[in-house]
């Protein structure tokens, strides 16, 4: 069994900004907010290697005194082998992503005032491959 658990929590914020209270020409600009989560999980596996465990040398049957109405021998031979594998996997994402430019403020200023930001963006990609089995002969 095999448990799983990425939480993350991912923050870009260039906003919060303020400019009050000035004569003149006051501004802001902010950069870009940019936010990337990339969460990757893979399962594990397993390989069972099993042999058959079958006599390497052949089976010699000699039949002597075979005469009429005589019963004959008969050899039967039966190797069998079983295998049995299981993979539980359990995987629990938990993102936030969160990417800020807002809340930029030039108030009260006598003339020109100017706010500007950059774009804000977040992207999350969640990967996620479950586990395998397999058999293999030596």
């Amino acid at each position: 069994m095999q448990t799983v658990t990425n939480i993350v929590n991912s923050n870009a914020n260039t906003g919060g900004n303020k400019s009050a209270f000035n004569m003149g020409s006051t501004g802001i600009v902010t950069g870009p907010a940019s936010s990337t989560v990339t969460n990757t999980t893979i399962g594990g596996g397993n390989t069972a290697v099993v042999g058959c465990g079958c006599p390497t040398t052949p089976t010699n049957v000699k039949v002597v005194g075979n005469m009429l109405s005589s019963t004959n021998v008969g050899v039967v031979k039966i190797n069998t082998t079983s295998v049995g594998q299981s993979n539980v996997q359990t995987v629990t994402n938990a993102v936030n992503s969160n990417a800020n430019t807002g809340k930029n403020y030039s108030l009260f200023n006598m003339g020109g005032s100017v706010v500007g930001t950059g774009p804000a963006g977040s992207a999350v990609k969640n990967f996620v491959v479950g586990g395998s089995n397999g058999v293999a002969t030596p």
